[in-house]
């Protein structure tokens, strides 16, 4: 129980700290020459992910990539981080084990696919310039604490693979 626990909220800080990263990279995208019926489809997508319906959104998505229509997924992506949705990485991580793993590749930005692809990262806390490093010892539940560390930012005990 303390082990699942620990794994959730390694995630939840994780997953903040991603969407802080990347949300400085990505720029508003202009909706104006954008059709109605395709707005509707990217509310449709964007209200999915929001409440949770991933396996409805990683429908859509699907759909949407086959019909040439990628234009909707990235537009949903770009809005979501620039929003801070916490749904995001959840989305992502749906997408990559439903089949979309392409989707992935072609609209989220480069942090998500390293994360999905099981690649090393380090996760720095860009307001304090913070690294995300444990601690060394164990605490009585058997686990270490996580905090952010402004002097090591280079050392393999603040590099971090996610598994998915």
């Amino acid at each position: 129980r303390s082990e699942k626990a620990t794994v959730i909220m390694k995630f939840l800080v994780v997953f903040a700290s991603c969407v802080l990263a990347v949300s400085a990279g990505v720029t508003e995208m202009s909706a104006g020459s954008m059709s109605s019926s395709n707005k509707e489809l990217e509310e449709k997508l964007y209200n999915s992910i929001l409440t949770g319906d991933y396996d409805s959104a990683v429908r859509q998505s699907l759909e949407y990539e086959n019909q040439g229509k990628g234009s909707i997924i990235q537009n949903v992506v770009n809005n979501l981080i620039i929003d801070g949705s916490r749904n995001t990485m959840e989305y992502c991580y749906k997408l990559w084990v439903g089949n979309g793993q392409h989707i992935v590749r072609k609209y989220f930005p480069y942090n998500f696919r390293l994360i999905m692809a099981g690649n090393f990262v380090k996760l720095i806390y860009r307001n304090y310039n913070l690294a995300l490093k444990l601690g060394p010892t164990l605490d009585p539940a058997n686990e270490r604490l996580a905090y952010g560390d402004g002097k090591e930012k280079n050392s393999d005990l603040i590099s971090w693979k996610f598994i998915t």
